[in-house]
């Protein structure tokens, strides 16, 4: 029998993780297609920099929110 807490990490390890992953990936393209498509312009060079800093911001919130849990749980005991 399954208890919730089973439940919850199931849903966040196969949904919650997938959709971030893709969410990810999907910065980085756009950022990538930013810059490809710049042609010299220096504020679409800047504009493509600021979305790869806030993709990586996003990867570390994300990390840092999806292992809290256990970060406290070890502090704790």
């Amino acid at each position: 029998m399954f208890d919730v807490l089973t439940i919850l990490n199931n849903i966040l390890n196969i949904i919650i993780w997938r959709i971030f992953s893709g969410a990810a990936v999907i910065m980085f393209v756009w950022a990538g297609f930013i810059f490809l498509t710049a042609q010299g312009d220096p504020a679409k060079i800047t504009q493509a920099k600021k979305a790869v800093v806030w993709g990586i911001i996003g990867i570390i919130v994300g990390l840092a929110a999806f292992s809290m849990g256990n970060i406290i749980k070890t502090i704790l005991g």
